[in-house]
């Protein structure tokens, strides 16, 4: 599997496990008036499955240390790209504090699990040993993976 595929199943997944718990959707699309509750929940998982999981994959050679620990780092990123680029534009306000002060903290703790989530999925569906690795190059150090040839 290509490493964009990862990243949007990781990305769809994590998505999935995090609207099961949490309504976010209806309530950003009531408070919000822009969009009608379904094309909300559309435009969620898009992002949530091409946008953010893809960019996971594509950033998460950048960074070291176990997958779910990028997936951290990458979630407090994607939650402060939505909190200055995003809400905004929206009713919210700057880092949605129209909504109240307790806002920006729930958003951060929700970015950083789907991070959490996205980054464990993500080095859940990677190259077991005996497959080629995706670059090409020497499996990731995180995973204690033996590089096949001698350095």
């Amino acid at each position: 599997m290509d490493v964009i595929g990862r990243g949007v199943i990781a990305g769809f997944l994590a998505t999935l496990a995090l609207s099961a718990v949490i309504d976010p959707m209806t309530t950003v699309a009531r408070i919000g008036d822009l969009l009608p509750p379904i094309f909300a929940w559309i435009l969620h998982f898009f992002v949530g499955s091409f946008i953010w999981g893809a960019a996971f994959a594509l950033l998460q050679p950048c960074m070291r240390g176990p997958f779910w620990l990028r997936g951290l780092v990458f979630g407090a990123a994607a939650w402060l790209i939505v909190m200055i680029a995003v809400l905004p534009f929206t009713r919210a306000g700057w880092f949605g504090l129209d909504l109240g002060l307790a806002t920006p903290a729930i958003m951060l703790l929700v970015h950083l699990a789907y991070g959490a989530l996205v980054g464990s999925i993500f080095g859940a569906l990677g190259p077991r040993q005996g497959e080629a690795h995706p670059h090409g190059g020497a499996p990731d150090e995180s995973n204690n993976e033996l590089h096949p040839l001698p350095r």
